[in-house]
């Protein structure tokens, strides 16, 4: 593509001749779009077309055989409201450009909101009566070789049918503006979701032509395991507090424990400004909820405890809800899946990390002995179904 036919801040966007084309209006351009259009792009009549089609045929025969000139320019003006529909459809959609933006990560089995934004770069005509299809399919874990193949050749895993979703655009859009139109999905199963934006719709301005358009616009996003409701029993995951080196983020207790430098993540608000004007470096406030010991979440992924995938999904959305959980309360400390490293949870993008790493979760080799300072959570089967989170060697949680 040439340099010229780029425009500023297209990252991400894409129109009917591909992404990052400049709208310009040329004859030459025109004549061409129309005598050989792109690859996906058709134009079908629809059920009141065909009807009109089939009307000027019949109208056509009469006027050759009576001569009638009256039927002539009937089956003219018929056939100019086709090819003036078809004109003006080939406008509406003419400046329109798409993109899709996903969630950073959804939950199995919860409603979210799917955003595709749209951008009219055109210059006189709104553009009208335009329809979305869009479909949501899983990826396997791994890719499974598919990686090279089109979208539409792969198949989502177990052989699961994609979701279809149909969304329109409320309105009309002017000249240079943009809106959003959002689409409801519900992810079946954890791990990664393709969305992909198949097809574009336009029937205006009669309802007599169809025109479609095939983009080939797709993200990835990572869904993560459906959120769990386990039955606490440990009493010490309640009232234990005990002592242990400071937290490196602040804390929510009211009592100033000690102050310590400013680390990146921590809060402005925490930030002591007296004591820092004085030592000339920034002091952050270190209140008492800090000093408590947190937990070490380990989650064993070895397929010789786990053999079936119910309850080792169990596993992982209990995982999921307690080490959120234990985010929430300031206890959560480290983190460690399967035969992976332990990593320090610090920060709400060190939680998202740990979900990411459950969400993708398989069934591995056994789990090296635990590292790492805090009381290690670890999980065990119970029975056929059951899951159940220890704490040491107390019952934290059952599900």
């Amino acid at each position: 593509m040439a340099p010229e036919d780029q425009i500023p801040g297209d990252e991400g966007w894409e129109g009917p001749r591909g992404p990052g084309r400049r709208p310009g209006f040329t004859w030459r351009r025109l004549l061409w779009s129309l005598l050989c259009p792109p690859r996906g792009n058709r134009v079908v009549p629809t059920p009141p077309g065909a009807v009109l089609g089939v009307l000027c045929a019949g109208l056509t025969a009469a006027a050759y055989g009576s001569a009638s000139n009256i039927l002539f320019i009937t089956v003219a003006l018929l056939l100019t409201s086709l090819l003036l529909g078809g004109l003006l459809g080939w406008l509406n959609l003419r400046g329109l450009r798409w993109r899709l933006r996903p969630p950073r990560a959804l939950r199995a089995g919860q409603d979210a909101v799917v955003p595709l934004e749209l951008r009219h770069a055109g210059r006189f005509l709104p553009v009208r009566c335009v329809g979305f299809e869009l479909a949501a399919r899983g990826v396997p874990v791994g890719g499974g070789g598919t990686a090279d193949l089109p979208a539409r050749l792969r198949l989502a895993p177990g052989g699961e049918a994609p979701v279809i979703g149909r969304v329109a655009l409320a309105g009309r859009l002017d000249p240079g503006t943009g809106a959003e139109v959002a689409w409801d999905v519900r992810p079946a199963r954890r791990g990664r979701l393709r969305i992909e934006l198949r097809r574009v719709v336009s029937v205006f301005p009669f309802g007599l032509l169809r025109r479609e358009l095939s983009p080939s616009l797709a993200v990835e996003t990572i869904v993560w395991p459906a959120p769990a409701e386990p039955r606490l029993v440990g009493a010490g995951f309640a009232r234990r507090r005990p002592e242990g080196r400071p937290r490196p983020r602040a804390g929510a207790g009211a009592d100033l424990l000690a102050l310590r430098a400013y680390r990146p993540g921590d809060s402005p608000r925490q930030v002591h400004w007296k004591a820092s004007a004085r030592t000339g470096s920034l002091l952050v406030r270190q209140p008492a909820a800090e000093a408590a010991e947190g937990y070490a979440l380990r989650v064993c992924t070895e397929a010789g405890r786990w053999p079936r995938s119910a309850q080792f999904e169990l596993l992982l959305s209990v995982a999921a809800t307690l080490a959120e959980d234990f985010y929430r309360r300031g206890r959560l400390q480290s983190f460690a899946l399967g035969a992976g490293p332990a990593f320090a949870v610090r920060r709400l993008s060190d939680l998202e990390r740990a979900l990411d790493c459950l969400a993708l979760a398989e069934p591995g080799p056994p789990m090296p002995a635990a590292a790492g300072g805090g009381e290690s959570v670890t999980f065990t089967p119970e029975g056929a179904r059951g899951v159940v989170a220890w704490a040491g060697r107390e019952r934290l949680a059952v599900a």
